[in-house]
Formats: structure tokens, sequence, C-alpha cells
């Protein structure tokens, strides 16, 4: 009898722990609690979305009222100038009539002269507005083929003509000499 007694005691040791066995399992694997974590898991990744959004919501609308600010005072600046304009275009009006020259045309190409050369073309003038006797007086220039010809440097204005007449672009003009296409340009038309 105590055999039977110890196999009964242990079935039902066996069913009571089934029964808890299953209703943890029941609560661990439940649709519901799995939505509830899904959910709460959800709403806590919207409210950091929504906090990022706020953050840069509130960044962008600095960012405009930073732009708002500056265009405001770039127009300002713009009235002021235009008004300066105006008083400085009535004050022409009202001074004395000036005749304008009109921008001359771009030189046709004309080869630069070395010093040198330069400096014989002034003895010749020099010498057809002088007399024989004073002429004899001027020093003349003896070059040695030992020397290097000195180049002198030159201008901003003369670089740029002698660019153009070999036929380069302002663009490239103007990356060459290291200047902006706008002041190539300007040399180009008063030249």
């Amino acid at each position: 009898m105590t055999i039977f007694f110890v196999v009964f005691t242990i079935c039902l040791f066996n069913i009571a722990m089934w029964i808890v066995f299953l209703s943890k399992f029941k609560k661990l694997f439940s649709t519901d609690d799995i939505i509830a974590k899904a959910r709460l898991e959800l709403d806590e990744m919207l409210k950091e979305i929504n906090r990022n959004a706020d953050r840069n919501i509130t960044l962008l609308e600095d960012k405009i009222n930073q732009i708002k600010i500056v265009t405001q005072d770039a127009e300002k600046r713009i009235n002021v100038l235009k008004n300066d304009i105006s008083n400085i275009e009535k004050a022409i009006k009202e001074s004395e009539p000036t005749t304008i020259k009109s921008v001359p045309k771009r030189r046709t190409s004309k080869k630069a002269l070395t010093p040198e050369e330069q400096y014989r073309k002034e003895q010749e003038n020099f010498s057809k507005n002088t007399s024989a006797t004073q002429k004899s007086d001027l020093p003349q220039i003896l070059q040695s083929e030992n020397i290097k010809k000195i180049i002198p440097k030159k201008s901003f204005r003369e670089k740029v003509v002698e660019l153009f007449d070999r036929g380069m672009s302002i663009d490239e003009i103007a990356s060459e000499v290291g200047r902006s296409t706008q002041e190539v340009e300007f040399i180009l038309e008063i030249s």
C-alpha cells in the first residue's frame, strides 16, 4: 500500500506541476502579452521620433528666422544703394553736360617691342628731329652675345591683351593671370 500511496502522490504532484507550467507558458506565450509588449515598444519609438521631429522643426524655424533677418538687412542696404545711385544720377544730370567717349574697340594685334627695339625706335625718332651733329652725341647700345636679354615685367593690361591676341578665351586668360573674368573683360573693353 505504501507503493500505491507513493505513486499516487507522485501523480498528483505531476498533475499540479503541469497545471502550473501550463498557466505560466500560457501567460508567457499569449498573443495578448506579445501585442502589449509590441505596443509599448512602438509607443517608445513614436515618442523618440516626435522628439527628433520637434528638435528638427525648431532648428529649421531658427534658420528661417535668421534668413529673414539677413534678407531684410540686404533689402535695406539695396534700398540705400538705390537712393545713393539716384542721388548721384540727379547730381550728374544737374551738372554740366559732358560728352561721353565711346568705348574704343579692341586694338588689333600689335607686337610688343623689346626694350632694345623700343630704344632704337626712340633713337630713330630723335635722329629725325635733330641735326647730324647732335646725332653723334647719342650713346650706342652694344649687346654682348653672352648676356641674356632683359625682359621687362609686363603690366596686367599688357598681359591680358597679349594673351587675347594669342587666341586664348577670357576664362583661360583669367586663370593664367590670376584675376576674375570681369577684370579681364574690362581690360579688353578699354584696350
